[in-house]
């Protein structure tokens, strides 16, 4: 299954709505997508849209990991929006819940 990679406009933040999973295959994509954000060193928060993401392998965590690891000598945060039960529990035992911030939505991410 391909990663589709949008976009999310009109919000006080960068974000991208993901749909699909984030494995070997597709994780230099989602990488190259948070990089081209990230290039800008103006950002400091940034949001993913993750309620259409089944599924994160070790390759998905290790960019959401670069992403944290570039925002925070900015004073930045990196917030995930509407993880699935699935996604979170990956999150939960890999231990990543301790430094990502989590939203139920993009809107709600850009507000806090």
């Amino acid at each position: 299954m391909a990663l589709l990679i949008e976009p999310v406009a009109g919000l006080s933040l960068p974000c991208l709505r993901l749909s699909g999973r984030i494995d070997t295959t597709t994780a230099p994509e989602f990488q190259k997508a948070i990089e081209t954000l990230l290039a800008n060193a103006a950002v400091t928060k940034m949001a993913l849209d993750m309620a259409k993401v089944p599924y994160v392998s070790s390759a998905g965590l290790r960019v959401l990991l670069v992403a944290v690891k570039t925002l925070k000598p900015r004073g930045g945060t990196l917030t995930l929006c509407g993880v699935g039960a699935e996604v979170e529990q990956v999150l939960k035992l890999s231990g990543f819940q301790a430094f990502l911030k989590m939203a139920k939505t993009p809107e709600e991410a850009a507000g806090a």
